[in-house]
C-alpha cells in the first residue's frame, strides 16, 4: 500500500507523518485528536515528513517545506464558521494591495477537511516582537483593520504571536476571528437566508452581528431589513420558545404584571418575572396558599453565558476561548462597563480586583457562567441584558439553576392555574428532622448553632480559609428575624445531604467537578454562608464548593452561619 495513502487511511501511526522527533512537541491534550488532524492534513494534500509548527485553541499547523497547513482541531459546527471566515479573510487580502504584504499568501481551502494551505514563512532568528516592538505590532495591525473595513471586513483577532517576523518584516500567518461588516455582512445573511450558505451558528448570533454593525458600517435602515430577513426564516425565537413551564405565586391573576424594585446591586431596576421548569420548585414560591401556573413563554433573545463557550479547558473561560458575542460580555466587565468599580484601575487593588473578578472559579465572571442569581439578578446585569436586547436570561435558585427570567410580561401565555398544596403535613415536618415540635426563639437558636460551630482558624480541614466572602449581601433580610454569628465558623459536610440535595442539572455537577480541581490545586477555600433555623442547615450561598468539597471528601469547610426565623 503507497505509504501516505496508509497513512491517510489511517493505517499507520500518525506520528510516522511527522518529521524525526516532531511528535514530542504535540502538548498531551492535542495527542487525542492527532489521528483524526493528521489524516485530514494528507487528504489536504499535505506530503510527510510534516514539521510541527504549533496547537491553538481551534486549529494546528504543519509545514511541509514552504507550505502551511491549518488543520481544524475539530469539525463541528462552529469550527466550519471559524475555518471558512479565516479562509474567505485570506482570499479577500489579495486583492487588497496595502494590506496583501503584511499577510501570508493564501493558497486555498478544503471545505470538507477543514484545512487552510498556505505559505510557511520563515523567522527571522535575530527579531522577535520585543526587538521590533510591540507598540509598533499594534499599530500595523490596526492599519491592516482600517484598510480592510472598506472591503467588508475588521482585522482578526491581534495576539503576538500571530505574526512571524521574517528578514522582509512582519508577516501575520494566524488570521482567526475576524468579522464580517458592511455589504459583506449584508450579502452573507442575504445568502444563508436563501439556503445558498449553511447557517454554522444560530439565528441570534447572526441577528447580533448585524446590530454590532447598525449606524456603522451599515446603515439603521440595512440593520433592520437584515434583522427582519432573518426574523422571518428562522421565526421565534430561542430553544425555550416553545416549552412548557411553571411560575408559583401567593396570588391569583390573570395576567403576569412586572414591577421595578431592588433585588440586588444598586438602586432599583426592572424586576423579571421568574419561570421554573419544575412544578414542585414554583411550589415553593406559591406557598402553602399561593397558585402554581402553566406557562409557555415566547422569548426571541435569552442571554446564556455557557453558549459563549468555545473550549472549556480553562475555567472560568479566557477571552480567545468565547463567541464573539461572549467577547463583548467580557470586555465590557473588564472596562468596568456592566459594574462601574469591578476592577479599580489606577489603585494598588487593581491587579487583585482583575484576579477576583475575572480569573476566579468563584468571581464575578465566573458566576455569570453559573448563572448565579445575586449577579444576573444586580441592577447593573439587568440594565446591560436590556441594553444589549435580551429579553430573557438563565439564572438560579434555591435549587435549579435552569430557571427563565423573563422582562416583558407579554412574552408569557398563562395556559392553566391551579392552587398549590403544602408538600408535608405538620407530622411529616417534624419526622423529616425538624429541631423542635413549636419553633424554639431566635435566642435558644443562636445558642444552640454557636455550640455547634466553633471559629475557624487559618485553616479548616487542611484548607486555607480566604478572607473574602462571596455574596454577603444575599445575607439581609434573607429571614424574617436574623443573626448572623461572629466571625467564620467551621461547619461539619455531615451536617447536609448531599449533593443531590442541592443540584438537579448535570452542568452544575460539571462546574463542581472542575471546582473541585482548583480548590485541590490551590488549597484554599472561599467561605461559604450557611443559614440554620429551627429545621437544620442548608447552604444560602456556595454550593458549587459545597458539592467540590464533597468530591474532595473533605469533613468540614469555613461558612459565616446566619441564625433566622421565618
Amino acid at each position: 500500500m503507497n505509504r501516505r495513502r496508509a497513512l491517510r487511511d489511517g493505517a499507520e501511526d500518525w506520528r510516522d507523518a511527522l518529521a524525526p522527533g516532531e511528535a514530542r512537541f504535540v502538548p498531551a491534550i492535542v495527542q487525542p485528536q492527532m489521528p483524526d488532524i493528521v489524516r485530514r492534513a494528507l487528504a489536504a494534500g499535505a506530503r510527510p515528513p510534516l514539521e510541527y509548527m504549533g496547537a491553538g485553541m481551534t486549529g494546528v499547523v504543519f509545514c511541509a517545506g514552504d507550505i502551511a497547513y491549518k488543520v481544524a482541531r475539530d469539525t463541528r459546527p462552529i469550527d466550519h464558521q471559524f475555518f471558512e471566515e479565516e479562509a474567505e479573510w485570506l482570499r479577500a487580502v489579495t486583492a487588497v494591495p496595502e494590506v496583501a504584504p503584511h499577510v501570508v499568501h493564501f493558497r486555498g481551502f478544503d471545505p470538507d477537511n477543514l484545512v487552510i494551505v498556505r505559505d510557511c514563512p520563515v523567522a527571522d532568528p535575530d527579531q522577535s516582537a520585543w526587538r521590533y516592538g510591540e507598540n509598533k505590532l499594534h499599530d500595523l495591525h490596526r492599519q491592516i483593520e482600517r484598510d480592510m473595513i472598506p472591503h467588508g471586513w475588521t482585522a482578526p483577532e491581534f495576539k503576538l504571536d500571530s505574526y512571524v517576523l521574517t528578514t522582509r518584516g512582519p508577516v501575520l500567518v494566524d488570521a482567526s476571528m475576524p468579522s464580517r461588516v458592511g455589504e459583506e455582512l449584508a450579502r452573507y445573511v442575504e445568502a444563508v437566508a436563501a439556503d445558498e450558505r449553511p447557517l454554522w451558528t444560530t439565528p441570534e448570533d447572526l441577528a447580533f452581528a448585524v446590530r454590532m454593525e447598525a449606524g456603522r458600517t451599515l446603515t439603521q435602515a440595512k440593520s433592520d431589513r437584515l434583522e427582519a430577513l432573518i426574523a422571518e426564516r428562522w421565526p421565534k425565537g430561542s430553544e425555550v420558545g416553545g416549552d412548557v413551564w411553571y411560575h408559583g405565586s401567593p396570588d391569583r391573576f390573570e395576567q403576569f404584571h412586572t414591577r421595578v424594585g431592588n433585588t440586588f446591586g444598586t438602586g432599583t431596576s426592572d424586576v423579571p418575572l421568574f419561570l421554573t421548569r419544575d412544578p414542585k420548585f414554583a411550589a415553593l414560591y406559591a406557598g402553602a396558599n399561593g397558585y402554581i401556573y402553566t406557562v409557555r413563554p415566547h422569548v426571541v433573545r435569552t442571554f446564556d453565558a455557557r453558549g459563549f463557550v468555545l473550549d472549556e479547558r480553562y475555567w472560568p473561560p479566557p477571552r480567545d476561548a468565547l463567541t464573539p458575542e461572549g467577547q463583548v460580555l467580557y470586555d465590557d466587565l473588564v472596562e468596568n462597563r456592566i459594574f462601574p468599580e469591578l476592577i479599580r484601575y489606577g489603585t494598588r487593588n487593581e491587579v487583585e480586583d482583575e484576579w477576583l473578578s475575572m480569573h476566579d472559579s468563584q468571581g464575578t465572571y465566573a458566576s455569570i457562567f453559573a448563572r448565579d442569581y445575586d449577579v444576573m439578578e444586580t441592577t447593573e446585569m439587568k440594565r446591560w441584558l436590556r441594553a444589549h436586547d435580551y429579553d430573557s436570561f438563565f439564572v438560579s435558585g434555591d435549587g435549579p439553576d435552569d430557571n427563565l427570567a423573563i422582562f416583558n410580561p407579554e412574552q408569557i401565555k398563562i395556559l392553566s392555574v391551579r392552587p398549590s398544596r403544602p408538600e408535608s403535613s405538620p407530622s411529616e415536618i417534624r419526622e423529616s428532622g425538624r429541631l423542635h415540635d413549636a419553633p424554639p426563639s431566635l435566642e435558644a437558636l443562636v445558642a444552640t448553632a454557636d455550640a455547634r460551630y466553633p471559629l475557624a482558624g487559618a485553616e479548616v480541614d487542611g484548607r486555607r480559609v480566604r478572607v473574602h466572602v462571596p455574596n454577603t449581601e444575599s445575607i439581609d433580610g434573607y429571614f424574617r428575624d436574623q443573626e448572623t454569628l461572629g466571625g467564620v465558623r467551621a461547619v461539619p459536610m455531615a451536617d447536609f445531604g448531599g449533593p443531590r440535595t442541592v443540584f438537579y442539572a448535570a452542568d452544575d455537577f460539571a462546574r463542581s467537578e472542575r471546582l473541585a480541581r482548583a480548590i485541590e490545586h490551590s488549597g484554599e477555600i472561599n467561605p461559604l454562608i450557611v443559614g440554620f433555623d429551627d429545621e437544620g442547615a442548608f447552604i444560602i450561598e456556595g454550593a458549587h464548593r459545597y458539592v467540590a468539597l464533597y468530591e474532595l471528601r473533605a469533613r468540614a469547610f469555613p461558612a459565616l452561619v446566619v441564625v433566622g426565623l421565618d
